[in-house]
């Protein structure tokens, strides 16, 4: 095997593109990248003028003004530099390339080396993650103006709602009497109804609120966490009858108290609400370490949720049952999931309908 059948089959394996030229701009070398890349066989460009191939006919005149300027002055400004500009196919077709250029002379030796690289797919993909970036902060900015907008709205509403309920409160005082049974349950409607939509108002104030606060962290001890969610939650657990034990691996946890606390009384009492009337309800809270991070359950053996709901019960406003069977607002599992994320941790929803749910979630450690 001769030196220059060596050098040739190791030209022909670069990843670039690999082209030579004379001091006239005619292609001496071309290899198979090259012609991967244009479409010319090797046989098609050998002593050819590199402009009439590759060189966009825009960009002809300026290529060969720049050509001779440089082998009467040997003054360049792309020489030794990498520069990306738009190449021509032998279809017609432009495509982005990176280019090198290099002159070598020696001696009798005068020519230049030009390394081409396909810069189509780094563009694409340049232009998919400037997309996604613009997505990302059209999502970000909408959920800021969703949050200021509900906080706002909230404190608006909350006025004319209280009116409501105060004035339907002092209208069922002076006149119950003389109503008819029709007319109290119209008023028991306005009444009921402006409650609901009071606890709306709240829990929306609340998910907003949340969504503008910085995180209030301390080292918690989760005994003394777990006394004032039940103080809570105690009452429904015994009105329910519903059995709830809790256990910790690891007793101090540094994270919101305020917050975590929120979380857990809403887990527990969605498992309450969401009970299996055909059995005993169990609810089982773990806490665990694992890696680096705190990883909590929270269980019950309750109805459970169907697979392909999954995802979408811890968005805002999902509800899988109907609101005169299981009363709530559907945001929850919403705000759960955004103080979870504010901690920067996960959570997820594991559960078999008919045998019960587990809710999971983690705090990293600081």
């Amino acid at each position: 095997m001769t030196q220059d059948l060596i050098k040739n089959s190791i030209l022909n394996l670069s990843m670039d593109a690999l082209v030579v030229l004379n001091d006239e701009s005619r292609v001496i070398f071309w290899n198979v990248k090259a012609s991967e890349l244009f479409g010319y066989t090797i046989n098609e460009v050998m002593g050819e003028d590199i402009a009439e191939l590759i060189i966009p006919d825009e960009f002809v005149d300026k290529h060969n003004f720049g050509f001779n300027r440089y082998m009467q002055t040997k003054k360049s400004n792309i020489l030794e530099k990498v520069i990306e500009i738009n190449a021509k196919h032998k279809s017609g077709k432009q495509i982005p390339i990176q280019l090198k250029l290099s002159h070598v002379k020696d001696g009798a030796l005068d020519f230049f080396v030009a390394f081409i690289r396909d810069y189509s797919e780094v563009l694409k993909k340049n232009d998919e993650i400037l997309d996604q970036k613009k997505k990302l902060e059209e999502y970000i900015e909408s959920n800021l103006q969703l949050e200021n907008f509900a906080y706002y709205a909230s404190h608006d509403l909350q006025t004319p709602l209280q009116n409501i309920i105060n004035f339907s409160s002092l209208l069922d005082r002076f006149t119950r009497t003389k109503l008819n049974d029709k007319e109290e349950k119209y008023l028991d409607f306005i009444r009921s109804g402006a409650k609901q939509m009071q606890t709306l108002i709240n829990e929306l104030l609340n998910f907003s609120v949340i969504g503008n606060s910085e995180l209030n962290k301390s080292n918690i001890l989760l005994t003394e966490l777990m006394d004032e969610v039940l103080e809570v939650v105690q009452l429904e657990l015994n009105e329910q009858n519903v059995i709830l034990n809790f256990s910790f691996e690891q007793d101090r946890v540094i994270m919101d108290k305020v917050l975590i606390k929120q979380v857990l009384i809403n887990l527990i009492s969605n498992s309450i609400k969401f009970r299996d009337e055909n059995r005993k309800p169990f609810i089982e809270l773990i806490g665990k370490v694992k890696e680096n991070k705190h990883l909590f359950c929270v269980k019950d053996n309750g109805v459970g949720i169907p697979e392909d709901k999954l995802d979408a019960v811890l968005g805002i406003f999902k509800r899988l049952h109907n609101k005169s069977k299981i009363k709530g607002s559907g945001i929850g599992l919403a705000l759960c999931k955004k103080i979870i994320e504010k901690h920067d941790g996960e959570i997820w929803i594991e559960s078999e309908l008919g045998q019960g749910t587990s809710v999971n979630f983690t705090i990293p450690f600081i």
